[in-house]
């Protein structure tokens, strides 16, 4: 593909301030590493550029939503709720999330109350 674009096809134009019920992430590869995929964070702003409070409780990951999610990794801090709260913009891992990498398979969603 070329350059800036996007390889997976859309059938449909996204509009500039998408409205609905649940934002679906599809998360198709990592920076090479083939076993774990992660992210600083996530954050969304309404129509007047306000960030929109998000909480573990309006959140999921799939296929496992953390390495705490693994045998004998409970106690590992790299959690979803990483993924929500500040510092977005961060280099200590403590405050990311983490899970282990499944290729067309990882999923985060974020559902919301209002439109």
């Amino acid at each position: 593909p070329p350059p800036n674009s996007c390889p997976i096809p859309q059938q449909y134009v996204t509009p500039l301030f998408p409205s609905g019920h649940i934002i679906k992430f599809l998360l198709t590869s990592t920076w090479s590493d083939p076993h774990y995929i992660g992210l600083n964070g996530l954050q969304i702003f309404d129509a007047y550029d306000r960030p929109i409070p998000l909480h573990t409780g309006n959140a999921s990951a799939a296929p496992l939503s953390s390495v705490a999610s693994l045998p004998g990794s409970s106690s590992d801090p790299r959690t979803l709720s990483q993924l929500l709260e500040e510092p977005f913009e961060t280099l200590d891992d403590r405050r990311m999330w983490l899970a282990p990498y499944s290729p067309g398979r990882n999923v985060v969603c974020l559902y919301f109350d209002d439109v």
